[in-house]
């Protein structure tokens, strides 16, 4: 299999960095990179379900080391 990734970016994102560390191995030949970002929760209205119950969000808050939930700009600001 060959790609012409020439002058392009990839951008991985998710929970598994078996993702981000298979790409990398994949596309290594090819001289490559890929860099990876694994956040933790993230303020968006995809975890609504969960930050509706305060327990439930104080909960997710204490696994934050910086006592609170990121934000998308943050994430923003880390990729480009």
């Amino acid at each position: 299999m060959r790609y012409d990734f020439t002058g392009k970016v990839a951008l991985v994102t998710g929970g598994n960095s078996g993702i981000g560390r298979s790409t990398a191995l994949q596309f290594a030949a090819q001289r490559l990179r890929v860099n990876a970002v694994y956040p933790a929760y993230i303020d968006t209205p995809m975890i609504d379900s969960f930050t509706s119950n305060p327990d439930t969000l104080k909960g997710l808050i204490a696994k934050h080391p910086i006592g609170r939930l990121g934000t998308p700009e943050e994430i923003a600001e880390a990729v480009i």
